[in-house]
C-alpha cells in the first residue's frame, strides 16, 4: 500500500502504523496529586506487573498505559492520540484507591467521574476521558477510622518440613478482608520471614480475626488469630507470628 499523508483540520503530525497523519495529535494532561497520610503499597497484577495503590495512570483507547504515578506531586505528560479518528481521538485518566480511602478527583475542563469497583471489591477506580488539553486533581487521604497495620509471619517450620518453599506467597486473610485475600493482602519475603502493611478501618478496641493463608500450604493449622485495632490514624505492628505445622 502506498503511504498517505492523512489531514486534519489543526495542526500536528501523527505517526502511527506507517501513516502520517496530520491534525491534534498531542494532548497534555497534568495531574496535581497529593497524598493525605497515604503511603502507596506495592501489589502485583495477574501478569505478574507490579502496581502501586493509590496510583494515577493515563491510558489510551488502545489500552496502553502511558505514564504512571505512584507518588505525591505535579506530572504533566503529553499523550499521542490519533486525531482523525472519532474512536481513538481522546484519553483517559484513571485514579485507583482502596476502597476504605478517601478519593476526590477534579478536572478543568469538567468531564463526568465514573466510579467502579476493582480487585473483588479490594479497590475503586475513578476515570475521567478527555479530547482536549486537561489538569487532574487528586487527593487521597484514609479513611478517618483506619489505619495500617503490620503483619508478620516466620515460616522456618513449614518451609523445613518440605510444605512450603520460599518461592511460594504467604497471606493473611481475615474479617477486614472477608478471608478472601488476594495480591493486595500478599506478604513479602525476606529470608523466611513474610511481613506487609494493610490498612484495615475500624473504631479503636475493635476486634478482628485472621488467620495466614500459603499458596501450597494453605490455611495454617490452628483457630483464628485475634487483633484488637489501635487508635485510628496511628499505625500498628502485630506481634511477629510463627507458622504451626
Amino acid at each position: 500500500m502506498e503511504p498517505y499523508v492523512e489531514v486534519c483540520r489543526d495542526s500536528g503530525v501523527n505517526v502511527r502504523d506507517g501513516r502520517v497523519q496530520v491534525g491534534p495529535c498531542l494532548r497534555t494532561v497534568t495531574v496535581v496529586y497529593t497524598l493525605d497520610g497515604v503511603a502507596p503499597l506495592s501489589t502485583t497484577s495477574p501478569d505478574g506487573g507490579l502496581f502501586f495503590v493509590p496510583r494515577v495512570n493515563t491510558f489510551r483507547p488502545d489500552g496502553q498505559f502511558l505514564v504512571f504515578f505512584n507518588r505525591p506531586g505535579t506530572f504533566t505528560e503529553q499523550i499521542r492520540i490519533q486525531p482523525c479518528a472519532t474512536q481513538t481521538n481522546r484519553y483517559g485518566v484513571d485514579v485507583f484507591a482502596f476502597t476504605p480511602q478517601v478519593v476526590n478527583v477534579t478536572s478543568q475542563p469538567v468531564v463526568p467521574v465514573t466510579v467502579t469497583s476493582e480487585q473483588n471489591g479490594e479497590q475503586e477506580k475513578h476515570q475521567l476521558v478527555f479530547t482536549t488539553d486537561a489538569t487532574v486533581f487528586v487527593n487521597i487521604s484514609n479513611n478517618p477510622n483506619g489505619r495500617l497495620v503490620t503483619f508478620s509471619v516466620d515460616m522456618s517450620a513449614p518451609i523445613a518440613a518440605g510444605t512450603h518453599s520460599v518461592g511460594e506467597w504467604v497471606e493473611v486473610r481475615g474479617s477486614f478482608n472477608n478471608f478472601a485475600g488476594g495480591d493486595l493482602y500478599r506478604l513479602t519475603r525476606s529470608g523466611n520471614i513474610y511481613s506487609g502493611s494493610f490498612l484495615i478501618v475500624g473504631n479503636s478496641g475493635t476486634s478482628v480475626t485472621y488467620k495466614f493463608y500459603g499458596q501450597r500450604i494453605t490455611w495454617e493449622p490452628r483457630a483464628d488469630r485475634t487483633l484488637t485495632l489501635g487508635p485510628a490514624q496511628t499505625n500498628q505492628t502485630v506481634p511477629a507470628a510463627v507458622w504451626n505445622v
